[in-house]
């Protein structure tokens, strides 16, 4: 059996590793291949284009001025972050003589200008042409149109045919996060330009919709927050990048331009939501940080209301916020992962390298907004947050990761606790034997104790007959006699408490007066007018006999030993029709006792008045076998109430107990 236990263990164990080098490490080798393949790939043009950019903040120019701007050169895409204000490119194209061409192919005097991304909103070109200025314009607030450019970038063809340099200028204004990318190809290289760029995008959209799939495969084996998230972000990723690069007016012509300019944001929004639910389900079981879950929930409730701030037309300001937003939870997280505690170590690690990566895709991505000038010196594989590689891989990794490791952490705990369930077992079946060994062993020591003691209280018996006489020995021999009384006592406690313990409940049909079991523990005392008794005449119950004799017998005993000499001993016993409830016990008791399910209940109570040397100690007053310093003068063993306890637990009793001034009273409820 547990062999076959192991060999089960050893598949289940090969299935996790499977599962991860499938969903894991050929995923991530796809993505360093997609990654970097395109940082490899150059293309030679016969055209050369000098670009340079200028940021109209006054909006001072126009076509017939603008040539007088203090424009700035950049070599690579113009990421200028959230500006309103009019951005003009100049480009200025001429033959690329570095480069021996072939003769010329049909289509290669034809120039075509290319502009993205995708979301900007208008985008103005303007040509000089037979001696006057001609503007075509574009961008996503504007109905979809037939191109020459099947991707998902905007293609304006040029009216000057002619080998010669000219100049052309470019308006663009978006409230979104400016990435514009103005390329000048040919027509005969433009087929091979956008397949590049439309190979990249299905690359991307395949990877997101994989990354999808994936993400339902996940949650249909391992249910839980982390994966149901995580579906909901990858399909926000998805949505979004459907939105950036123009499918989604493919797919749905019929949309107006509104909402598919809005919708790549929206989109976007959603994603940053979900990204911070995720990463805060991960870390909040961790984290007792109040300040680390306020400002998370906060982040997230930001989010929600940039979305609604953008469908009222405060595009700017929660365009700006959401960014911000992204920008800050990273920094958060690493306040929840330094607060955290318990935390797998390999979560920890990994969730701080997947943060500085995020923390450097975002910098290189906010840099040249906050610093314009670092727009030529920047040249890194990530430059803005539309890039096409940010398809969801990385997050994606993460969760793998992640419910690899929870798996883990799971199987963990449940050999942990397979082990402590069989060590439990070992213990019981040990501490049986030992109590069944105990049991057996103070039957045979009270049997073996008895006998002798009878004989010496026979032969004591038998002395005092013959020695009425003398003073001495007959005092001698009542000593003899109290002390094999104390003993026998003693002996017959230890067995008492050891019926207890082997006590089984069962179903008794026989009904016990309470009233008769009162009078028989009652008249054996000498001093019987001590005792105050009220019982009603419906005083009846089923419980165990014997169980019932320990209780009041101990009880009756004890208000009898500790009470004031002379003061009276109330016992009353009631029935009432209520539930027992609560677990019997003083605050101060370490045990408590079992909830009784009968509806009608009878209720003892036993009173007496106490001096010092009788008050009970609350701390220890059901403690087996201690007594209090102050009543040692008083026989006794400390066993009394401890059996008391016992007994009731058996017959599903309560015990209470009240020390109020100089009264100690007990209250016993019993199933009627």
């Amino acid at each position: 059996m547990e062999n076959s236990s192991t060999a089960g263990r050893t598949r289940s164990t090969s299935r996790v590793t499977n599962f991860y080098l499938a969903n894991h490490v050929i995923p991530f080798l796809f993505f360093c291949f997609t990654f970097f393949l395109p940082l490899l790939a150059s293309a030679s043009t016969p055209l050369k284009v000098e670009r340079a950019y200028y940021i109209d903040t006054q909006s001072e120019f126009d076509i017939n001025s603008v040539a007088n701007a203090p424009f700035k050169n950049t070599n690579s895409a113009i990421n200028l972050g959230y500006r309103l204000v009019p951005i003009w490119i100049r480009l200025q194209i001429t033959s690329n003589t570095d480069i021996k061409t072939a003769p010329p192919i049909p289509g290669s005097e034809t120039i075509i200008v290319r502009v993205g991304s995708h979301d900007l909103n208008t985008i103005e070109l303007y040509e000089f042409d037979a001696g006057t200025w001609h503007q075509q314009i574009d961008g996503d607030i504007f109905p979809p149109k037939k191109t020459m450019c099947e991707d998902d970038y905007y293609c304006f063809l040029l009216k000057d045919q002619s080998p010669q340099a000219r100049t052309v200028y470019l308006k663009v204004q978006s409230p979104s996060f400016l990435t514009i990318d103005p390329v000048v190809v040919s027509l005969a290289d433009l087929p091979s330009v956008s397949g590049d760029r439309i190979k990249r995008i299905y690359i991307s959209l395949t990877v997101a919709f994989g990354m999808l799939i994936m993400g339902l495969i996940l949650l249909a084996q391992y249910r839980s927050a982390l994966t149901h998230i995580y579906c909901w972000f990858q399909a926000s990723v998805l949505l979004y990048l459907y939105a950036s690069y123009g499918v989604l007016s493919s797919m749905f012509p019929g949309l107006p331009p509104a909402a598919l300019d809005a919708s790549p944001h929206i989109f976007f929004m959603i994603r940053t939501f979900f990204t911070l639910l995720g990463v805060f389900v991960i870390i909040k079981p961790y984290c007792d940080s109040v300040l680390y879950k306020r400002s998370m929930v906060a982040l997230m409730a930001m989010c929600l209301i940039n979305c609604l701030l953008f469908l009222m037309d405060y595009r700017q300001f929660a365009l700006k916020s959401n960014v911000l937003i992204f920008a800050l939870h990273a920094n958060v997280q690493f306040y929840g992962l330094i607060k955290s505690k318990g935390i797998d170590t390999r979560v920890r690690s990994i969730m701080i390298f997947a943060y500085v990566c995020t923390l450097l895709v975002i910098s290189i991505a906010l840099l040249p907004w906050v610093l314009p000038n670092s727009i030529a010196l920047l040249k890194a594989p990530i430059q803005n947050l539309h890039d096409w590689r940010l398809n969801g891989i990385p997050v994606g990794l993460l969760v793998i990761l992640l419910v690899k490791f929870e798996t883990d952490f799971r199987e963990k705990i449940k050999r942990q606790e397979l082990s402590t369930l069989r060590l439990d077992k070992a213990k019981a079946s040990a501490n049986e034997t030992q109590l069944a060994d105990r049991n057996t062993l103070i039957d045979l020591i009270t049997h073996d104790l008895k006998n002798p003691l009878g004989t010496i209280k026979f032969a004591s018996t038998s002395l005092k007959e013959q020695l009425r006489d003398d003073s001495s020995a007959t005092h001698r021999l009542k000593h003899i006699d109290l002390c094999v009384s104390r003993m026998n006592k003693l002996i017959e406690h230890v067995a008492l408490s050891a019926r207890v313990d082997r006590y089984e409940p069962t179903e008794l049909n026989q009904t016990q007066s309470v009233c008769d079991l009162v009078d028989e523990l009652t008249e054996v005392y000498p001093d019987g007018n001590r005792f105050d008794i009220s019982i009603t005449d419906d005083a009846t119950t089923n419980a165990d006999r014997e169980m019932l004799n320990v209780i009041f017998g101990n009880l009756i005993e004890n208000a009898y030993k500790y009470g004031h000499a002379g003061s009276k001993i109330m016992i009353a016993v009631t029935r009432e029709n209520s539930a027992l409830s609560g677990t019997g016990l003083p605050s101060a008791a370490a045990a408590p006792a079992a909830v009784a399910p009968a509806n009608e209940a009878l209720t003892l109570k036993i009173s007496n008045t106490v001096g010092v040397f009788g008050a009970p100690d609350t701390a220890h007053i059901f403690e087996r076998y201690y007594r209090n310093p102050n009543s040692l003068i008083i026989p006794g063993m400390g066993i009394g109430l401890s059996l008391v306890q016992a007994a009731a637990n058996k017959i599903n009793s309560t015990v209470k107990f009240e020390h109020l001034e100089n009264t100690v009273t007990f209250t016993v409820r019993i199933p009627a």
